[in-house]
């Protein structure tokens, strides 16, 4: 019996351009015959194109007259507690514009955002809320060119993309947070962080740090300074710190996760917080207000932001074409959980 032909898989402008060895950008310009690649680059796009029976999207060039009820939302990692928030932010706003939404967890990986961003076209979305996972920015600018409507929340991009874009104010709020230790006279002010993660805002959070320091003329110890590759050694960190010679007298937790594993290694060491220890969390816990003493926290508008991008990417579905960059700013919760140094004399 004759064996039945598989099916050929359709290729992305991505595998062109990881054909060819060059962006997704270029290989959009040169199949759509603007200006910015050379014609020697452009014929040789051209030929893998037709050698791999290419065909454009056009869901995606249509999205604009589509004007479907559906807009699609891709998160770093679900099972984190700030993009949960973004989500109800999300999905309050796009049921008061009479919008559905499709959900998508990149996993923090890039390839699983692409495939994301490639299935919510194939859906007919008319429009999407990215929170990007990585540096890399040429296939935004291949979705800026096929016109598809897209908000970009929390991670900040290139300007020249023209994205609508609503963030936090990463850098000052940081800064916010570690002048407040700072003014209640801590000097030994350990920074916890993920390495895992380096993404804009976290790296804007750790300039913060560096900002507050410098600001008070302290110089930066680097034993203080931790980026924890994996959750799970946060303890083994939080021992190491405690158990040096001049230890901290603060820890500043610039990524919410880490906070848990930081407060209950202190107490597991039968240290008292904020006598031994004072903490300061950049996010807001769900136990952060309740358990004894309460956590100073940095509380961002994490619902308000999903609300304002649903409202920013409608605009864009309707036909307003002016792209915006909402900046909102975070407050700073005080509680029991930072001594007043300078109450000691």
């Amino acid at each position: 019996m004759k064996q039945k032909a598989g099916k050929k898989k359709r290729v992305t402008l991505k595998e062109i351009a990881e054909i060819a060895n060059t962006s997704v950008t270029a290989v959009s310009r040169a199949l759509s015959g603007k200006d910015g690649v050379s014609e020697e680059t452009r014929q040789h796009i051209i030929r893998i194109a037709k050698d791999h029976n290419y065909r454009p999207n056009l869901l995606a060039k249509n999205m604009r007259s589509l004007r479907t009820n559906l807009i699609g939302i891709i998160v770093g990692d679900i099972t984190r507690t700030y993009f949960i928030e973004l989500l109800r932010g999300v999905e309050r706003e796009a049921r008061r514009q009479s919008m559905h939404v499709l959900v998508a967890n990149a996993d923090e990986d890039f390839d699983t955002e692409y495939e994301a961003i490639q299935t919510f076209l194939a859906y007919s979305c008319s429009g999407l809320i990215i929170c990007p996972v990585s540096h890399r920015e040429d296939y935004l600018y291949a979705l800026r060119e096929e016109d598809v409507n897209v908000v970009i929340v929390d991670r900040p991009v290139e300007e020249s993309i023209g994205f609508s874009e609503v963030l936090i104010e990463n850098r000052k709020d940081s800064r916010s947070a570690v002048d407040h230790l700072l003014q209640n006279g801590h000097r030994r002010i350990a920074y916890i962080s993920s390495a895992a993660l380096q993404t804009k805002p976290i790296q804007e959070r750790y300039a913060g740090y560096l900002e507050a320091l410098e600001a008070h003329s302290l110089r930066l110890d680097n034993n203080l300074v931790r980026h924890i590759v994996n959750v799970d050694e946060t303890a083994r960190h939080t021992v190491e710190l405690l158990s040096l010679t001049d230890r901290p007298t603060a820890f500043y937790i610039a990524d919410e996760p880490f906070a848990i594993h930081v407060v209950s290694t202190i107490m597991q060491r039968d240290l008292a917080i904020p006598r031994d220890a004072s903490v300061v969390i950049f996010g807001t816990p769900t136990w952060a207000a309740h358990l004894p003493p309460g956590f100073t926290c940095v509380d961002r508008p994490i619902q308000t932001m999903g609300e304002q991008a649903v409202k920013l990417l409608v605009s864009q579905i309707h036909g307003n074409s002016e792209h915006q960059r909402l900046t909102l700013r975070s407050q700073l919760r005080s509680r029991g959980s930072v001594r007043n140094l300078n109450d000691e004399g």
